[in-house]
């Protein structure tokens, strides 16, 4: 699996993206999946969580300089089937906090530290933490910055509804307490497009989760 670094310039018609040289974040010969990225601008790292058939759900960190990016060596976050996961940036803790569904039987969470740069950039990461007994086929985190809350939109398989939770981050214990699951709206599987499309966010004009 690749990335490339781009730098953006020109206004209207001129404007392009200047790309610098593909590199490989993962093994060429093994499939990725799930492929997301957050950016740390404590570190100034970028983390890539993403599904890899030989060592399961991975963690890569790497630095950014110019229209190049070093990486540093993949950490492994979960050694068992992985079919939904996700990634969001807790500034209040300067953490990140990895969302996943394992071997469709728990929903998971897991709080990492990142530090390095360049080829030393790396993860640390708490103990796994279980949301929920149940099988996730779809996860979207986003951070609350009124409250210093990550909040997670999900679809159980066995209701198809849509749920959100909501955790609290503990830096320095990088761990995250959890609260009660909610319903927002019953059976989503009925609506299309596909609920695999669903996507959140944070809209800080109305402070409300979108």
């Amino acid at each position: 699996q690749w990335i490339r670094v781009g730098t953006v310039s020109g206004t209207g018609a001129s404007a392009s993206i200047s790309w610098g040289t593909a590199v490989n974040f993962a093994n060429p010969t093994t499939y990725t999946g799930n492929n997301e990225m957050i950016y740390d601008p404590d570190t100034g790292n970028v983390c890539i969580a993403y599904y890899n058939n030989t060592t399961y759900l991975t963690a890569t960190c790497g630095t950014v300089s110019g229209t190049n990016i070093t990486m540093g060596t993949p950490v492994v976050l979960a050694s068992i089937s992985v079919s939904a996961s996700d990634l969001v940036y807790d500034p209040s803790a300067d953490r990140v906090v990895f969302i996943y569904e394992k071997n469709s039987t728990t929903f998971n969470s897991r709080v990492g530290e990142m530090s390095g740069s360049g080829a030393t950039a790396t993860v640390t990461l708490g103990t796994e933490q279980t949301i929920l007994s149940a099988n996730v086929g779809t996860v979207r985190p986003v951070y609350d910055p009124d409250n210093a809350k990550v909040c997670v939109a999900y679809i159980p398989n066995s209701t198809g509804a849509l749920d959100v939770v909501v955790g609290t981050v503990d830096g320095a214990a990088n761990s995250i307490t959890w609260g009660t699951p909610a319903t927002v709206q019953a059976a989503v599987n009925d609506l299309e497009p596909t609920p695999n499309g669903m996507r959140a966010t944070y809209d800080e004009n109305i402070d409300k989760m979108v």
